[in-house]
C-alpha cells in the first residue's frame, strides 16, 4: 500500500482519467480492524439462535451464559466499530529529509486531494478531523494573528497622522510591518513556485481584501495634508482640502457678464469622503455599485495617479469580481448545508500549512503523522452509511465482505434484546 500511494501523485499528474486516487481510496475504505471482535458476542448468540430448532437441548445449555452476560455484565451489544486507515506516502513524509523543502516540497497524495467527492469518506473525514485537531487550528490561529498584527502597524503608520503619533513610535511600528511584510512575502513567492498556474488563477488571491487595498491607497492620495475646518472657508494650495472641492457659483448677467460675486457650498464630510479611512471603505463599496461620484469633484486631467487607480479598480470589481461572486454564488446554492465543501475547505488549509508553514522536523512527528490511523466508529451510523452507499455501485463492491455482512445482521440487535427479556423471564 505505502508504494502504491508513493505513487499516486505521479499517476494523477501523467493522466487525470486512470483515477488512482480515487480508486486507491476505493479499495481502503472502511477497513476492520477489531470487527469481528466487537461483534462477536451477537454474531454466537445470533448463530445459536437459528440453531435452535435443529438442536434445542444444545442451545438451551449453550445459550443461558451468554444471556447471563449482556444482561448482567453489559448494558448493549458493544455498538462501535474500530477502523483503520493507512497513511504510509499518502499522508505522510519521507523520513530522509533536507532543509531545501523551506524552499520547495513536493506534494503527497493527501496535499493533492481535489475531488469533492473525496470528503465523502469516512477515511478522509477523519483523517481530516485528526489533523485539524491536532496541530491545524494552532497553525490557523498563528497565522491569523501574525497576519492581523501585520495589518494594524501597516494601518496605524500611514494612516494616523505625523501629528498625533510620535517618531519613535513610527520607526518601531515601520520596522514590525517591513519585517512581518517580507515574511508574509516569502509564504507568496513560495506557493507561487510550488504551483505558479494555481497561484494566478486562485479566485481568493485575487480578491483578498482588494476593497480594503483601494480604500486605503485613494485614502493616502486623496487626503488632505493641511489643517482645515469645516466652519471657517480655508483655501490652499492642498488640491484635496475640501474647500477646494466644493462647487463655487457666479451670477451672470443679463448682458453675459460675469459678475464678481459668488456663491460657494458648504464644505462637509460628504465632499471627501477619503478624507477618513472609514468613509473611505465606503466610498469605495459605493463605487462598487457604479456611483462614483466621490471621485467626481478632482480634475482627472490634473491627476493621472487617480486616475490609473480608478481604471484598475472599474476592471477588477465590475469585469472580474462581479463575474466572479455570479459564480461562487451559483456554486454555494448547489453546496447549501454540504459538510463536504466545509471539510475541503479545511483541508485545503490544512495542505498550505503542512507545505509552507511547518519546518521539515515537524512534518516528521509521529503524532502529527502517524504510519496507521485508528477511528472508532458507531455501527447504527455504520449501518447507514453502507445502506446509503448501496445504490453507488462502484463504490458498495468494493467494500470488504466482512463490511457489507453488518447490512445483513441489521435486525440482530432487537432479536437480542427479545431474547433477553424472554430469559429474565
Amino acid at each position: 500500500m505505502s508504494q502504491i500511494a508513493f505513487a499516486l501523485v505521479e499517476l494523477e499528474k501523467y493522466n487525470k482519467n486512470l483515477r488512482a486516487t480515487e480508486k486507491f481510496l476505493l479499495k481502503i475504505n472502511l477497513l476492520p480492524y477489531k470487527f469481528y471482535e466487537i461483534l462477536r458476542f451477537q454474531s454466537i448468540l445470533w448463530n445459536l439462535y437459528l440453531s435452535k430448532k435443529n438442536h434445542p437441548k444444545i442451545y438451551k445449555y449453550l445459550i443461558s451464559p451468554y444471556l447471563f452476560y449482556l444482561s448482567h455484565f453489559t448494558n448493549n451489544p458493544q455498538k462501535t466499530i474500530c477502523l483503520i486507515f493507512p497513511l504510509l506516502n499518502f499522508a505522510t513524509y519521507s523520513q530522509n529529509y533536507s532543509y531545501y523543502e523551506l524552499f520547495y516540497l513536493h506534494d503527497n497524495s493527501f496535499t493533492s486531494l481535489d475531488n469533492s467527492d473525496y470528503y465523502k469518506w469516512w477515511n478522509i473525514k477523519a483523517l481530516i478531523n485528526v489533523k485539524w485537531n491536532t496541530y491545524g487550528n494552532q497553525y490557523y490561529f498563528l497565522i491569523w494573528t501574525v497576519y492581523s498584527i501585520f495589518m494594524c502597524c501597516f494601518l496605524i503608520v500611514l494612516t494616523i497622522s505625523k501629528d498625533e503619533i510620535s517618531w519613535n513610535y513610527q520607526v518601531i511600528l515601520l520596522i514590525v510591518t517591513i519585517f512581518l511584510g517580507l515574511f508574509h512575502f516569502i509564504f507568496e513567492v513560495r506557493q507561487f513556485i510550488h504551483k505558479p498556474m494555481h497561484y494566478i488563477i486562485s479566485p481568493w488571491n485575487w480578491f483578498g481584501i482588494l476593497v480594503l487595498a483601494f480604500a486605503h491607497s485613494l485614502h493616502i492620495l486623496l487626503r488632505p495634508t493641511t489643517e482645515y475646518s469645516y466652519n471657517q472657508p480655508s483655501y490652499t494650495k492642498d488640491i484635496n482640502n475640501s474647500w477646494n472641492l466644493v462647487l463655487t457659483y457666479q451670477f451672470i448677467s443679463s448682458n453675459g457678464t460675469v459678475d464678481g460675486s459668488s456663491l460657494v457650498e458648504i464644505s462637509d464630510d460628504n465632499t471627501n469622503m477619503f478624507a477618513q479611512f472609514s468613509t473611505s471603505l465606503l466610498a469605495v463599496y459605493f463605487m462598487l455599485t457604479g456611483d462614483s461620484s466621490a471621485v467626481s469633484s478632482w480634475v482627472y486631467k490634473n491627476n493621472w495617479m487617480l486616475v490609473f487607480l480608478i481604471v484598475i479598480f472599474l476592471f477588477f470589481t465590475t469585469i472580474y469580481l462581479l463575474n466572479l461572486f455570479t459564480l461562487l454564488l451559483g456554486n454555494a446554492v448547489e453546496e447549501t448545508n454540504n459538510k463536504e465543501s466545509f471539510l475541503k475547505l479545511k483541508c485545503k488549509i490544512l495542505s498550505e500549512i503542512e507545505l509552507f508553514w511547518m519546518l521539515p522536523y515537524q512534518r516528521r512527528k509521529k503524532n502529527w503523522f502517524p504510519d496507521i490511523l485508528y477511528y472508532e466508529a458507531s455501527v447504527d451510523e455504520l449501518k447507514k452509511y453502507i445502506n446509503n452507499i448501496k445504490d453507488d455501485e462502484e463504490i458498495f463492491q468494493n467494500l470488504l465482505p466482512a463490511v457489507k455482512e453488518i447490512v445483513e445482521i441489521k435486525d440482530t440487535d432487537n432479536e437480542i434484546k427479545d431474547m433477553i427479556k424472554a430469559q429474565n423471564r
